[in-house]
């Protein structure tokens, strides 16, 4: 089946860029519209994977899955080789719940900052710190549990705050399953 499916692009040389409107040609193929297999629709710098990533529609493109194309558009002189891989990119399977945490500041630096503003002193307290428990879609009874297990309590519901005399947790959006 040569149905169009949704499905995400990385270069294989992470240096290269991928973008929008360029059309894919499986490797090997003439670059004409009579091998064209999809095209994408989007494209961005990720941060996470360093390298530049878009998404788009491919035929069969589900799997197709880690097979390597070529993005061309002959009107810019673009052609690189990218790798089909899932649109979600980051941990599709939706298994991983921490991953290599930094403490900063509220700032965002290494340590506590001190700002003066208009006879106004701002000191930063770096024992006290934010973060934020989001989950996926039909994730968050899953999310909660994980959440418990590390924290040592149960997260709070929206507009109410719990802890354990070291942590604090506030709740501010409603559950949606």
């Amino acid at each position: 089946m040569d149905a169009l499916a949704l499905v995400g692009f990385k270069p294989v040389n992470s240096t290269d860029k991928v973008t929008a409107g360029g059309h894919l040609i499986t490797a090997g193929d003439a670059v004409d519209a009579a091998h064209d297999q999809g095209y994408v629709t989007s494209a961005c710098y990720s941060p996470i994977l360093n390298s530049s990533i878009g998404i788009g529609f491919l035929k069969n493109g589900s799997a197709r899955l880690g097979e390597t194309l070529l993005l061309t558009s002959p009107l810019t002189g673009l052609d690189v080789q990218v790798q089909v891989v899932s649109a979600h990119f980051v941990d599709p399977e939706g298994t991983v719940f921490v991953i290599n945490l930094t403490a900063v500041t509220a700032l965002g630096g290494p340590s506590a900052r001190v700002d003066h503003f208009n006879g106004v002193t701002v000191t930063e307290c770096p024992d006290w710190a934010l973060a934020s428990v989001t989950a996926r879609r039909g994730q968050s009874g899953q999310t909660a549990d994980k959440a418990r297990a590390m924290l040592g309590f149960a997260l709070p519901d929206i507009g109410l705050c719990t802890g354990d005399g070291s942590l604090s947790a506030f709740g501010s959006v409603p559950s949606n399953g």
